[in-house]
């Protein structure tokens, strides 16, 4: 692939992310506000939703997806990676289904709870949309930024592992923010 294709498949892919992201939290959020769902509810949706895309994922072909782009993008990497990219789908599986039953887990624990799960100041949400379009956003960056600049797939070895340790750590400090700032906007 030439460096002007990888540039305009990886712009196609911020976009298609980004409009993904945008649409997916604009429909949550109607939904969180038009049926007072609460955080029971909200979390075994989410679980539920997590653990579909685990079990489709399983029974398809890796690389193809519903977009195009992401469709080049899998192929694309795939080929650039070579075998740590079969490992770092399966660790994304792995993950999503531990934060889908993370998800279930917390849904029964808040089974009781009562109050929407919508009940934060709209300032909080936007603050945490943005956080989270930053995050988003930046991982995106950083990974396309390694796998377009490497040169062979020697230069992966150990990526997965990298990667997880680092989305662990970002992951934790992000809990940290939100938990934080649920704090502060409560008191």
């Amino acid at each position: 692939m030439q460096d002007y294709q990888i540039k305009h498949m990886r712009k196609r892919q911020f976009i298609a992310i980004n409009i993904i992201t945008s649409v997916t939290l604009f429909l949550f959020m109607v939904m969180l506000k038009l049926f007072d769902v609460t955080l029971s509810v909200m979390s075994f949706i989410v679980g539920l939703i997590l653990l579909s895309q685990v079990l489709i994922k399983l029974f398809k072909d890796k690389t193809s997806s519903w977009l195009p782009v992401f469709e080049e993008v899998a192929k694309y990497e795939k080929e650039k990676i070579g075998s740590e990219w079969d490992r770092q789908y399966k660790s994304q599986l792995v993950l999503q289904a531990v934060v889908s039953g993370w998800m279930f887990f917390q849904s029964y624990f808040m089974r009781d709870a009562e109050g929407s799960a919508l009940q934060s100041d709209w300032s909080f949400m936007v603050g945490f949309v943005f956080i989270l379009f930053l995050f988003v956003n930046g991982n995106l960056w950083f990974q396309n930024r390694k796998i377009d600049r490497s040169v062979t797939s020697e230069a992966f070895k150990g990526y997965t592992k990298k990667s997880i340790i680092v989305g662990t750590i970002i992951g934790l400090l992000l809990a940290f923010v939100v938990m934080t700032a649920t704090i502060i906007f409560t008191i």
